[in-house]
């Protein structure tokens, strides 16, 4: 998953974390008109994030996309995997483990964005992912608050569905609104795990947005979903 997302709908994403039994008053309408613009950079802006604080509840906060690490210097590290490189359970991990297992939280957006990696860099069409259910979604992600005292996330990734994999190798964790306590306060590991799984292509819509070719791009992500798609290669969750 490419780091832009778009947050513009915020009657839509106040009713989305209503429904996930947050209160979306006082602040929250303040903190998603901060993120109102047509596309996001997240490495460069903060987004509004929901979390549990120590007390259990839940909260809003502006996070930064990515954090760093000693050995890491020049790059910050973007989107937690649910397995590393080296095929280690993201629980065991040196860098996500303790996240995923104490710092959970949701981003709420209108979509995110993909470019499709069939293609050579710099010739990609760029794709809009939305949700079918309703007009927003929120994406599974982790946090951590750094030397600094800034929050400091990454959205958790997992392997795609069939219809995602036509043009990218991982797609984001997607929490439906019924599931995001469970995501926020569960100590369950093998509950957690479930969770982080593809969601369905009946719950995603993938639209090309531009391209040099668009009816041939539109034909190649709308084939047969049954069709074996060859996985491609990853090696570090960096982008």
């Amino acid at each position: 998953m490419c780091a832009r997302v778009k947050v513009s709908k915020t009657s839509a994403i106040q009713a989305l974390l209503a429904d996930m039994g947050f209160s979306a008053e006082g602040s929250a309408e303040q903190l998603l008109e901060v993120n109102k613009e047509e596309q996001l950079f997240p490495y460069y802006k903060p987004l509004a994030m929901l979390f549990a604080n120590t007390h259990q509840e839940m909260e809003l906060a502006l996070m930064s996309w990515g954090w760093q690490r000693p050995w890491d210097e020049s790059k910050r590290l973007f989107n937690a995997r649910k397995c590393s490189a080296k095929g280690q359970p993201i629980w065991q991990s040196k860098v996500w483990g303790e996240a995923i297992k104490q710092r959970r939280c949701l981003l709420p957006v209108d979509c995110f964005y993909e470019w499709d990696q069939n293609f050579p860099r710099g010739q990609r069409p760029r794709y809009r992912i939305e949700s079918r259910q309703r007009e927003v979604m929120s994406l599974g992600a982790i946090y951590e608050i750094n030397q600094d005292g800034e929050f400091c996330m990454s959205v958790c990734t997992t392997e795609p569905n069939k219809s995602m994999q036509q043009i990218h190798h991982r797609m984001p964790v997607m929490i439906t609104p019924e599931k995001a306590q469970e995501w926020l306060f569960s100590d369950d590991q093998i509950a957690i795990d479930q969770l982080m799984q593809a969601s369905s292509d009946n719950d995603i819509e993938i639209i090309c947005e531009h391209s040099k070719s668009q009816s041939e791009l539109s034909q190649s992500v709308n084939k047969e979903t049954s069709q074996d798609v060859e996985s491609k290669p990853y090696t570090l969750p960096l982008f």
